[in-house]
């Protein structure tokens, strides 16, 4: 006869916190409370902020008469964005970033990379406190941290990654600190960040923001903050949905639902790269993806300008590197 096994009866249940946290039942209560990983006890992170969502438009075709509508709409207008659509128009500025690390470098992404830290270090000074946003392995943070080290060896930063994604498995916050710089990683969506508690919790008198390829208004997200410095890399204008565009104002007569037909329609600036041949209605779709792409960063800049912010922008790298090629660098006046 076998021997009765002894069955748990205390149930094991997750915390909502950390996945490496296990707690009885009866300590479950209790343990939410201290919970050093409950994300309002962190400065930055403001726990159950509202949220808005895509999903209050639904989904619609997107069509060329519906584009020229917007086009039209928007031509009248035109003559305000002047100034900001002729900063398109420059060429390509790639820096090729001599700096010597310890890791292998990406065939695709280095190049965008030493470009990257090349511009922030030409155009931005010196700050205690950097921050990527959407870092995901903070590659950036690191090719930054190992130029300025050779640049700079007196002042020391701090390097704040904010990542709302877990489990990537080559993190490179390990080089930041092999540079000197102390490092931290924060698991947060970038809505949730207050930013003058963090800034006040650190101390900080001078911030910059940098970000590679910030989709959406993730990009919008970062600089309502009102930062010192801001070096973003644009990404992804189709994930948008207007409804947390900067500038939105100066699209006046624009309804809510054209702003969102606006946003989805940059991705045909994109959507037949690398096809070899293009019928009419693609090229003409093409066109307006890019003019469009083209206004929702002009609104972010102008509103930046009326923010006290000088601004410029960059073309970075090649479109072969990225199709998404443009970074707009900032400072307060």
């Amino acid at each position: 006869m076998e021997p009765e096994q002894k069955v748990n009866l205390d149930p094991i249940m997750q915390c909502p916190f950390s996945k490496a946290h296990k707690i009885a039942k009866d300590r479950y209560f209790h343990h939410i409370k201290v919970c050093d990983k409950r994300p309002e006890l962190q400065p930055s992170y403001t726990f159950q902020i509202p949220f808005t969502t895509p999903d209050a438009h639904p989904k619609q075709t997107l069509t060329l008469e519906a584009a020229y509508l917007i086009e039209g709409k928007i031509f009248k207008i035109i003559s305000i964005f002047s100034q900001e659509l002729e900063m398109f128009n420059q060429p390509l500025a790639q820096l090729n970033l001599e700096v010597d690390v310890p890791f292998h470098e990406s065939v695709k992404h280095a190049p965008q990379l030493k470009s990257l830290a090349g511009h922030i270090l030409d155009s931005i000074p010196v700050t205690d406190l950097v921050i990527e946003g959407g870092a995901g392995t903070g590659m950036l943070s690191a090719y930054l941290a190992f130029k300025d080290k050779h640049i700079n060896t007196e002042t020391k930063r701090r390097f704040i990654l904010m990542e709302r994604e877990r489990g990537f498995k080559h993190k490179f916050d390990r080089y930041v600190k092999f540079c000197g710089e102390s490092v931290e990683r924060v698991l947060c969506d970038l809505r949730a960040v207050d930013f003058q508690k963090l800034r006040s919790h650190y101390s900080a008198q001078n911030i910059t923001v940098i970000g590679k390829h910030l989709c959406g208004h993730a990009t919008d997200c970062v600089l309502k903050w009102e930062a010192d410095h801001y070096a973003i890399a644009l990404c992804c204008h189709a994930k948008a949905d207007g409804g947390d565009l900067l500038g939105v104002e100066f699209l006046r007569d624009m309804t809510p639902g054209e702003l969102y037909q606006l946003c989805r329609m940059t991705s045909w600036q994109f959507a037949w790269k690398g096809q070899e041949s293009l019928d009419l209605q693609q090229i003409e779709k093409q066109r307006l993806g890019t003019f469009f792409r083209q206004v929702l960063d002009c609104c972010r800049i102008k509103w930046l300008k009326m923010h006290k912010y000088w601004v410029k922008l960059v073309r970075y790298c090649s479109e072969v590197d990225s199709p998404e090629c443009w970074l707009i660098l900032a400072g307060k006046e």
